[in-house]
């Protein structure tokens, strides 16, 4: 089986020295790539039930609902509020579970191969520098010998020649002792960087034993995590379909009748002005403040073309008064005329306008008005699309650890990055470990501060505003 021990030394067509180390920067930038993308998935992940939660508590039910059709929708409610908690337990146990372990993983292994680099690093140099001076002197020596043997050859007698050799011969003898000594040094060095780099390269396949069995359970951890939401809600929406299919439209609205039936009788014109009028009183005792037990309606004449006509309602005192018309309805001086009844037109134009309008003469709304919807002036109506969008996109801003000025134009080339143009504001949500420039998570801002979009931008494409 082969190992890192050897596979990575290095010879003239590949440096495995440099290899193995690119490795390791590579491994860790991985790890600090999915550690940004758990952490994007967990802030999804919370926005998305803070939204769900804010839907599901400002979905009303009118009061008129009933029967089945309420529980469903009720259901729809609770469900949705019960999916929202789900997702923000999902953003937990993905900070919890999956990404503060992968953090340590990263800091650990980080503490390692730095110890690791200084170690290999300082041989590594003292190594060259050994080298050089090998290679010096040996050039040294040589060239010593060169010139000898050139002017060994300039001499005409072998006693001269001899003489030359003697006296270049202690010269040599010196720069082979140099050449030696350094080549023994060189010796030394290499065996030391060997070892060194044996232990390395073994602790380097461990880290990544480590890191890749490590990503293999995280991974699978965080999809099952996932996969145990996603299921949840499809049981959350099984339910919610289950109660919409159990909605009895026939019943509910045989129920509805049965609770709130009013009357059979299908009420005449004239009955109509009679109750006209008793709603009037009514609602003139109510404002003067008169219990409810007190109030007395007995007999009430209304004169139409002379005729008398009488309306007994059941009181509930014991003696029985009678109480005339509202002063705002008035019969008798208005319609009453010697050819009968006048048109309706004439009798709109006769009648005060407070008798056909939903409000009073003080400016109040008239309760009796079966088309006045209460709804319709709450204070707090419900929102539209465009209002619950542009809510949800403020109403849960992100935590910025810096805000930053695009320096220059930046078109996104990835996908995860996003186009910005200089003089843009971001907010920063986080920076890279290391010191160097790198990526940064941060979220494009309006004038407004609201969020335009979110994910990588380079560092050097941005300055940090001074708080």
């Amino acid at each position: 089986m082969p190992s890192f021990t050897d596979s990575f030394w290095e010879s003239v067509d590949k440096n495995g020295v440099t290899t193995l180390v690119e490795r390791m920067r590579g491994a860790k930038y991985t790890c600090e790539q999915l550690k940004q993308t758990y952490e994007a998935r967990a802030l999804v992940e919370e926005q998305y039930g803070k939204t769900l939660h804010q839907i599901a508590s400002r979905q009303k039910i009118a009061n008129t609902e009933n029967g089945s059709c309420r529980k469903a929708l009720n259901c729809v409610k609770s469900e949705f509020a019960l999916i929202a908690d789900q997702h923000l337990q999902l953003a937990s146990h993905l900070r919890d579970n999956i990404i503060s372990p992968l953090s340590k993983l990263i800091n650990k292994q980080k503490a390692v191969r730095k110890q690791l680099q200084l170690s290999i690093q300082k041989i590594y140099h003292n190594r060259q520098i050994q080298i050089h001076i090998v290679r010096k002197t040996h050039r040294s020596h040589n060239l010593e010998i060169e010139k000898a043997n050139q002017l060994v050859e300039q001499q005409e007698t072998e006693q001269e020649k001899e003489a030359i050799y003697k006296s270049a011969e202690a010269s040599i003898d010196r720069l082979k002792k140099l050449y030696d000594e350094a080549f023994k040094g060189l010796n030394l060095i290499v065996d030391e960087w060997n070892i060194e780099w044996r232990n390395t390269c073994e602790t380097f396949e461990k880290l990544e034993i480590e890191r890749l069995e490590f990503i293999k359970t995280n991974v699978s951890n965080c999809s099952q995590l996932m996969i145990g939401c996603l299921e949840n809600e499809i049981e959350s929406y099984e339910r919610i379909d289950h109660s919409a299919n159990e909605i009895h439209i026939r019943d509910d609205l045989d129920a509805f009748i049965e609770e709130n039936k009013s009357s059979v009788i299908v009420p005449s014109s004239m009955d109509h002005i009679k109750l006209n009028a008793y709603h009037e009183k009514h609602k003139a005792m109510k404002k003067a403040k008169v219990p409810e037990t007190e109030l007395v309606v007995g007999k009430m004449e209304v004169y139409l073309s002379g005729e008398e006509d009488e309306y007994e309602y059941e009181t509930e005192t014991e003696d029985e008064e009678e109480i005339e018309p509202p002063k705002s309805v008035q019969f008798a001086p208005t319609i009453v005329h010697p050819d009968g009844i006048r048109s309706l037109q004439d009798l709109a134009k006769d009648t005060p306008s407070s008798t056909f309008t939903s409000f009073s003469s003080s400016g109040s709304i008239d309760i009796y008005n079966p088309f006045y919807s209460v709804a319709s002036k709450e204070k707090n109506p419900l929102p539209s699309a465009q209002m619950m969008h542009d809510l949800l996109r403020t109403s849960t801003p992100p935590e910025f650890i810096d805000y930053a000025i695009a320096l220059y134009d930046y078109g996104a080339n990835d996908e995860g990055e996003i186009s910005f143009r200089k003089g843009d504001l971001l907010g920063i949500l986080s920076k890279s470990n290391e010191d160097e420039q790198g990526w940064w998570e941060a979220s494009l801002l309006s004038a407004n501060h609201t969020i335009v979009a979110t994910g990588i931008v380079p560092s050097n494409f941005v300055l940090v505003k001074e708080p």
